[in-house]
């Protein structure tokens, strides 16, 4: 995907008061950089749309990131600078893929859950689809009901039932699943599921204690201290 350079207008965009209070700055910022219109940004997987953050991100400021972190060792606070541009991916690991008997048709995983005796089919979720999960699980909080953020997940990432892809089979399924069966769908999921890795070495000032940290988000990332 080509992006542009990131303007003051999208300034504009990433401190815009409604924009921020409806949580949607940072797609709306994504929808005015990519060239490509026919591209939706929530569509994309999350590892995706991080990518693309991270290089408007690096258009608009560069590739250093200051920030605040927690030393691991001592707990002190220090102040250090990542280079963002520094970043891989995590790609599936096909050998165990293959030992939990996976395999992948057409971008859908399938394998066997011996609880329920069923082939069961996975899909990878869009950023949009899990937050329409972790957006469900938020509004039952709010009206005082249980959240269900596993049986929502596991909904959501489930194709097929044996070849079946009636949602109403579906979340039958997930409903009576043994939490066997359940664990390990989601390990599943989460071996097939890319990850953006963003780190860097990082030494304390107080105890002197060197340490490879993941870089932590802060607000700073979009709302740098210029």
């Amino acid at each position: 995907l080509e992006i542009r350079f990131m303007t003051a207008k999208d300034e504009d965009t990433l401190t815009s008061p409604s924009l921020l209070q409806k949580g949607i700055a940072l797609d709306r910022l994504l929808s005015d950089v990519v060239l490509n219109n026919k591209i939706n940004p929530k569509a994309l997987l999350p590892c995706d749309r991080n990518a693309l953050l991270i290089a408007a991100r690096i258009t608009g400021y560069g590739n250093l990131y200051e920030t605040d972190w927690t030393c691991p060792s001592c707990g002190a606070q220090n102040q250090g600078s990542f280079d963002v541009g520094n970043h891989e991916v995590d790609f599936p690991d096909q050998e165990k893929l293959d030992s939990l008997g996976v395999r992948s048709e057409d971008g859908i995983y399938k394998f066997d859950i011996e609880g329920l005796g069923v082939e069961i089919g996975i899909k990878l979720l869009s950023y949009e689809e899990e937050a329409a999960v972790s957006d469900a699980a938020r509004r039952r909080i709010e009206i005082g009901l249980t959240e269900n953020i596993t049986t929502d997940t596991l909904k959501a990432i489930i194709v097929s039932v044996n070849g079946v892809d009636d949602s109403r089979i579906i979340n039958h399924v997930v409903d009576q699943m043994p939490v066997k069966d359940s664990r390990k769908i989601r390990k599943i999921n989460s071996l097939i599921t890319p990850r953006l890795k963003l780190e860097g070495e990082v030494t304390c000032a107080k105890c002197s204690e060197t340490t490879v940290l993941e870089v932590p988000f802060t607000t700073g990332f979009f709302w740098p201290e210029l």
